[in-house]
């Protein structure tokens, strides 16, 4: 959806699509990706407010977590939360008193309330720095004796909901210093409610929780749940084993099925005007309305307004107002005064038949899997509610609002999962889906096997990708075509239509492209094993050879390439080349596996051949140990006081050798996911950690022990290859501690490492 900039008379736009609070704490990869197996008591699946709530309330319990973000942290729709810290359930009162009671409402405010207040404890106590501030809520009409207000307020419980009866005669005088005073005619009026920038909240509540017993994995979406003993959550680098999974996401039915219909998801819309004095208290507000609006004021003179919200299912109206416009007059009419628009954004809201949240267990699954969704427009301490809610689910607390908060008050049901049959025969070939008739303006939508894909026409040229957005699964459908850029109409993430690659955040994965080709008036796609080759030609694809197999290959010519110029500077074949050519390629490969580290969080997208980190360190540590059985034989005839004649490594640089030794047999013998399983992921990384000390120690070894051979064109490139290794550590290193804010045990051993290296080398070279 495009904003044009433009004057009004009361309003200026300067605007930029994004809330004024930024993408969220991690709107860059902090957390590394999920390579491997690993375990932990609960595995939670999202990482937005209910994930990190979640986590943090597990922890305090005493159980380990891992959290499997498929994006960033809190660049989901809690990154689009305008901050509202409210006891009072998004959802008619007068309607939930019709169908559950007066006792059922007392019971669901005393659930908020608490939620809430120890929210705000840990604010307090932390001394979080999130703009944080105790207000009054109101919930009101513009007119008054509206009967819709009169009939929410005789809902509203008196005992314990620290709530009044106010008009607009009384507030005025309580807010003297406003220009225009209070915007309602009517309210109730909610004491002691609260507000935030929920991106510091949130930044500062991941600094809470406790490292080694939280772990956290970014870009890993969870492909697949495989329940049994233990819940398995596979994703496409690794897996999760665990006791208990939290689907902590406002839509998990992609992952489970039989959850579908249990939310609908509606679009919110939001803008931030700067005014020149601020028009009403700093307090939160939201009316009667339907579609309802709500504002609050922010820093800098800032008014955050929302609503217009819509069924996201439901296709828009030719004559349909824009909705920011729609903002932007309700500001003009309700908040009169000079300001600026400064951002615009949308978020994606899930409402429950009676808009109260469904935090429960799945029957089917024993217990182990457990959801949390539905928050409609209260998800700060709606999502807090549901981790305490969770964490005595899993602990096997009784709480007394279990029953409140399951889909049985509702008369839902769960259905049993479906049983899928595998046929076992995968889809191959070119498959016609369409026409180019069928083509009435720049795209056609089809769902083929399941898949929902999306056909674009570009001056005359055809582009076929997934048709879900890798954010937060918007309809790229419906979303703005530009060129070949498609904007989704959820939070403004862009994609190319061409190649399906990410242009524009939120969204930091591609989706996918199908390879597609026209065939005179059939336009089809193609599924299975076939290549960007096959497009021109029908003949099946080729059975290709496991990449591990062509990796072996590459380690052999690489080996061999080595062998050929020691071969031709030393004249023939002797030990001496044998020997030099395996350590030169020893070397050079665990440089390749540390500097493809680099390259990873330089380019995330290539993250997903983590494998190849762990076939190059493996391979080159078996050139080093042919490296060094050689130089045993023919150097030292195996005798111990040949090999240690001094232990000064500035003497003998074999010592420098022998320290590197041992930390990269450690390396090679434990780099397979089973090593992983039994050590926990939490050993197994601080014992890989000490590879970069072993470099260090190697990068001395070679360096001291023949000079001469880094004279050639073996020993230039292997010094280059040092060279990208330390300056793209060491630049990644200092990019970690700024994200960091400097608190992390990685500052001291950094440092550490840094010294033992300036030390050494002055030693080595200058004595």
């Amino acid at each position: 959806m495009v904003f044009f900039c433009y004057n009004r008379s009361m309003g200026t736009y300067l605007a930029q699509s994004s809330s004024p609070w930024g993408a969220g704490p991690s709107s860059e990869k902090t957390y590394p990706e999920l390579f491997g197996h690993t375990m932990a008591d609960v595995v939670i699946v999202g990482g937005g407010a209910s994930g990190i709530f979640s986590a943090f309330c597990l922890a305090k319990a005493g159980l380990s977590v891992v959290i499997l973000e498929k994006n960033h942290l809190v660049t989901g729709d809690t990154g689009f939360s305008t901050g509202f810290l409210t006891r009072v359930p998004d959802a008619n009162l007068s309607r939930l008193r019709k169908a559950y009671g007066a006792d059922f409402i007392s019971r669901v405010f005393a659930a908020y309330s608490s939620a809430q207040q120890e929210l705000f404890s840990i604010i307090i106590n932390q001394k979080i720095n999130c703009d944080f501030s105790i207000c009054s809520g109101y919930y009101g009409a513009y007119e008054k004796n509206d009967p819709i207000l009169i009939k929410e307020w005789n809902a509203v419980p008196r005992a314990g909901s620290n709530s009044s009866w106010v008009e607009s005669k009384k507030e005025n005088k309580n807010q003297p210093n406003f220009e225009n005073h209070w915007p309602f005619a009517e309210a109730i009026k909610f004491a002691e409610e609260g507000q935030c920038d929920v991106h510091a909240l949130m930044s500062n509540f991941v600094g809470l929780l406790p490292k080694g017993q939280v772990r956290i994995f970014e870009e890993s979406e969870v492909l697949e749940i495989k329940p049994g003993e233990k819940i398995e959550a596979v994703t496409s680098g690794g897996s999760v084993s665990a006791k208990h999974l939290i689907l902590a996401m406002n839509d998990p039915t992609n992952l489970v099925p039989e959850l579908k219909n249990l939310a609908t998801a509606n679009l919110t819309y939001a803008l931030a005007a700067r005014y020149e004095h601020l028009p009403v208290a700093r307090d939160i507000f939201w009316d009667i309305g339907s579609p309802y609006f709500y504002f609050r004021t922010a820093e800098k003179n800032t008014v955050v307004v929302g609503g217009l919200d819509k069924e996201l299912s439901k296709k828009s109206k030719a004559n349909e107002i824009d909705p920011y416009r729609g903002l932007e007059s309700f500001l003009r009419q309700n908040l009169p005064g000079q300001f600026t628009i400064t951002n615009f954004w949308s978020g994606t809201i899930y409402n429950t038949v009676d808009n109260l949240p469904f935090v429960f267990a799945l029957p089917h699954y024993g217990g182990k899997i457990l959801v949390a969704t539905g928050f409609s427009g209260n998800g700060l301490v709606g999502s807090f509610l549901s981790a305490r809610l969770l964490t005595n689910l899993i602990i096997g607390v009784k709480d007394p609002i279990e029953m409140i908060f399951s889909p049985f008050r509702a008369g839902i049901k769960i259905l049993e999962p479906k049983k899928v049959k595998k046929s076992g025969k995968k889809p191959t070939g070119f498959l016609p889906v369409a026409k180019k008739s069928d083509f009435k303006k720049d795209r056609l939508c089809r769902m083929i096997r399941g898949e929902k894909i999306v056909i674009f026409k570009v001056d005359e040229q055809y582009f076929a990708i997934e048709g879900i957005c890798s954010h937060a699964g918007g309809s790229l459908e419906e979303g703005t075509l530009a060129g070949k850029t498609v904007t989704c109409p959820l939070h403004g993430a862009k994609f190319d239509v061409a190649t399906g690659r990410v242009e524009g955040p939120p969204a930091v994965r591609d989706v996918k492209k199908y390879p597609l080709r026209v065939v005179g008036e059939n336009i089809e796609i193609a599924f299975g094993p076939i290549t960007e080759k096959d497009i021109s030609s029908s003949s099946p694809p080729r059975k290709k050879l496991p990449a591990v197999v062509w990796f072996y290959f590459f380690a052999l010519g690489f080996w061999l390439l080595e062998l050929a110029y020691q071969y031709q500077v030393n004249g023939g074949l002797s030990p001496y080349v044998f020997l030099r050519s395996a350590s030169f390629t020893g070397a050079n490969f665990i440089g390749f596996a540390l500097l493809s580290s680099i390259v990873f969080k330089f380019w995330p997208s290539t993250s997903r051949h983590w494998r190849f980190r762990r076939y190059l360190g493996v391979v080159g540590v078996f050139f080093i140990l042919v490296h060094i059985l050689l130089a045993e034989n023919f150097v030292f005839d195996w005798a111990l006081d040949k090999v240690y004649f001094s232990l000064n490594p500035f003497n003998n640089p074999v010592v420098f050798g022998s320290l590197a030794l041992p930390i990269f047999l450690a390396m090679a013998l434990t780099s397979s996911d089973w090593a992983v399983q039994k050590m926990t992921f939490r050993w197994w990384k601080f014992v890989h950690r000490f590879v970069y000390l072993a470099y260090v120690f190697m990068i001395f070894h070679f360096s001291l022990m023949a000079p001469q051979q880094l004279d050639s064109w073996p020993g230039y490139f292997l010094l280059s290859t040092t060279g990208l290794v330390l300056v793209g550590e060491l630049y990644w290193w200092v990019s970690t501690l700024v994200k960091k804010r400097f608190r992390t045990w990685g500052l001291p051993v950094g440092l550490l490492i840094i010294v033992l290296y300036i030390f050494l080398a002055y030693f080595a070279w200058f004595h």
